[in-house]
């Protein structure tokens, strides 16, 4: 097979020793591409320093460029493979920014495509795409995969008949892994038809998920989403809705979302809770507000307030004020200062008139957006009592928050 890609353009390949990556090398070296070959050392085994020099040697021997880092990994970092992906494609990035490349070449083949798709079955992974894609975005970074047609015995045999040095890693043959377990239990098991077969069921698979990501496309452009609407969509469409706008939220920083994860959120919109939330990672919440739903990022709950020692004006980050004007209506009298200017609380009550109510379900009844309430300011006289909340539903209200001049940004 011939690559078709740019000639005139710089790539990076990303290698390992391995005889899928150095396979790939010989390859695009042999049809005249532009390269830098860049070898993470995780110096997890003992023969990894081996390994780098073999490739390093090649790379001299065959004049192609060879970057390497070495690093070293602690349990504090969590998950390996996560971690492992996370530097090594950060200095794929770093290597393709100070090179001006067009891409990255990665070794990934037939057989990796087929793992992957019985890792996403059996895990009951979200995904837009079953197996692996040819071309896709990591880091803002194009990679491209160009053996996926390919199995490894074929590049295993490619190295043999092109004396192309290759290492095994002894760790492919243990089973503490999902991909190593399906790789040496199941994967081995299969015959050249039944790899086939398979792959015509990824396709007709990813048939399907077109359509179904066809389904879903005006969903996916809207700042929140109908619950009556998002109901009418079949199950998995559902699934991947939510999918879709955590990710575009989220874009990189995208935690792993599981079936059950998704699900927890499908169920939190078939309650008969009107305003909950249900944290995602850092800031980020899948936010139901009423009858639509969103992912926003959700303020700390660090307090402020701001102190107003005698009838002035207010201007900060969160909102504004003038109380020069005459607040005796609100029994504001000069005797109430200093004012304090703070974010509501738990236990906060509010009278309005005659009825005293909880501040946040002041902020209930008035719709405030949930992610607004742990923000929403209340000003308290200097006894500590709260003289007024800012609210805008009735023209009442709306009236006196003109006078002060009360803005919230």
């Amino acid at each position: 097979m011939k690559f078709t890609y740019d000639k005139e353009k710089t790539y990076i390949v990303g290698v390992s020793g391995g005889p899928d990556s150095m396979a790939l090398l010989s390859m695009l070296h042999n049809e005249g591409y532009n390269l830098i070959a860049c070898l993470v050392n995780y110096n997890t085994r003992q023969e990894s320093f081996i390994e780098q020099e073999s490739v390093r040697k090649f790379c001299f021997k065959n004049k192609i460029l060879f970057e390497t880092i070495d690093v070293l990994y602690y349990k504090r970092y969590g998950n390996f493979e996560a971690w492992a992906r996370d530097v090594r494609y950060r200095f794929f990035k770093e290597i393709l920014d100070k090179n001006s490349a067009e891409g990255v070449f990665v070794a990934h083949h037939k057989d990796d495509l087929l793992e992957t798709y019985l890792m996403q079955k059996q895990r009951r992974i979200i995904t837009k795409h079953y197996g692996l894609k040819e071309v896709t975005t990591l880091f803002d970074m194009k990679v491209i995969r160009p053996l996926l047609g390919y199995t490894k015995e074929e590049l295993v045999k490619y190295c043999n008949d092109n004396n192309v040095i290759y290492s095994i890693d002894s760790t492919n043959l243990e089973s503490d892994h999902l991909r190593n377990k399906i790789r040496n239990n199941v994967l081995s098991t299969y015959s050249t038809s039944q790899k086939d077969e398979l792959i015509n069921k990824i396709e007709l698979d990813n048939f399907k998920r077109k359509k179904n990501l066809e389904n879903i496309c005006k969903f996916t452009q809207l700042d929140k989403v109908n619950i009556d609407e998002f109901n009418s969509l079949e199950e998995v469409e559902k699934q991947l809705l939510i999918f879709e706008i955590i990710s575009k939220k989220m874009k990189d920083k995208l935690p792993r979302l599981t079936y059950f994860r998704i699900h927890e959120m499908i169920r939190l919109l078939q309650s008969n809770k009107p305003n909950v939330c249900i944290k995602i990672s850092g800031l980020y919440y899948f936010i139901r507000e009423y009858n639509f739903f969103y992912v926003d990022k959700l303020v700390s709950e660090e307090e402020y307030s701001y102190v107003m020692e005698s009838p002035s004006k207010l201007n900060t980050n969160l909102f504004e004020c003038d109380f020069t004007v005459d607040t005796s209506f609100l029994k504001i009298t000069n005797e109430s200062y200093p004012l304090t200017f703070r974010n509501v609380r738990k236990e906060d009550e509010v009278t309005i008139g005659k009825v005293t109510k909880k501040a946040n379900r002041i902020l209930i009844d008035e719709k405030v957006p949930l992610r607004n309430r742990k923000k929403y300011p209340v000003v308290e006289d200097k006894n500590g009592k709260i003289v007024y909340i800012p609210l805008y539903r009735s023209q009442i209200q709306k009236n006196i928050a003109n006078k002060l001049k009360f803005m919230l940004k």
